[in-house]
């Protein structure tokens, strides 16, 4: 839920908060490429009885999400840090690298994302003000 966070932060004239040092590093798709992928799963019937990754294996670090939001949404916010410790507690571990393998559903249904991450900051950024 980072991006989204992100994006309605910057809506608001917020600063976008930023966990530890912001190199944590995620995928993001879009929804629409998403559900393309489940359908045409479905629609396969080698694909059946599979585990899939569905998403983006293009990787982008938090406070770099972070400082593209401000760009395309919100030029006047800023981005301030905090620890782990004082967002959740003590213990609270992270997992630095988050990126899907893809191997099989490009193999299985020729999988392509149609939505890059730019794409999907501004379709977040839209609904959003929809919203309000």
């Amino acid at each position: 839920m980072v991006l989204p966070r992100f994006v309605e932060a910057a809506i608001r004239g917020d600063s976008l908060v930023v966990h530890d040092d912001g190199a944590q590093v995620r995928c993001f798709a879009h929804v629409d490429d998403v559900i393309s992928a489940v359908v045409n799963l479905v629609d396969t019937p080698a694909a059946a009885g599979r585990v899939y990754n569905i998403g983006s294996d293009v990787p982008v670090s938090i406070l770099e999400l972070a400082q593209r939001v401000v760009a395309r949404v919100n030029p006047a916010a800023t981005i301030e840090f905090t620890s782990y410790a004082d967002a959740y507690d003590e213990s609270f571990e992270d997992i630095r690298r988050r990126v899907p393998v893809l191997t099989r559903i490009r193999e299985a249904i020729d999988y392509q994302p149609h939505n890059d991450l730019d794409a999907i900051i501004d379709s977040v950024a839209a609904y959003q003000r929809a919203a309000t």
